[in-house]
């Protein structure tokens, strides 16, 4: 039913976090895809119910295109990282907030290609650690943040794409 909407309610969003989980990653991307596009449309509307249902949804995608593809595509990456980073958040959503930190220090490393970054990258999950929120878990869902940043950097090892904006 998903896959023939262009735009998503609430109520299909919780349905995507729900049945979100069984699905295979190809079938998950088009839907997420428009998830993000829709997500816009309560960029002032975020009570903590809906909060999970998003958090959910995006750490779907953190593990299914970032920590356990079947094939590292670059692209479904950046994607879900530019997705997460343009989330909207509030001070309260402390998991949301790691996560996009996080994200936008990997970003910046595989773009510019800059060992300095990976610095701040070492130093930020130091951190988490002793603050114990380098699992990210909502849910049944739980993200490592460690294996995001394992995982980036297997990616960028395979080829840093040049000038990719």
């Amino acid at each position: 039913m998903l896959t023939h909407l262009r735009s998503f309610t609430i109520v299909d969003m919780a349905k995507l976090a729900i049945d979100g989980q069984t699905m295979d990653a190809k079938t998950f991307w088009p839907l997420y895809q428009t998830f993000v596009k829709s997500i816009v449309l309560y960029r002032e509307y975020m009570p903590s119910t809906f909060y999970e249902v998003v958090l959910s949804i995006h750490l779907l995608a953190v593990q299914k295109y970032i920590i356990n593809p079947k094939k590292i595509m670059l692209e479904k990456m950046l994607f879900v990282i530019d997705a997460i980073n343009h989330q909207p958040t509030r001070s309260s959503n402390v998991e949301m907030r790691s996560l996009k930190r996080l994200l936008n220090f990997i970003n910046g490393w595989i773009m510019s290609g800059n060992d300095n970054r990976r610095d701040s990258i070492e130093n930020f999950l130091a951190a988490a650690r002793r603050l114990q929120i380098d699992v990210i878990t909502m849910n049944d869902l739980q993200v490592s943040m460690t294996d995001i940043w394992t995982k980036s950097q297997t990616v960028r090892e395979t080829g840093t794409p040049t000038g990719l904006q």
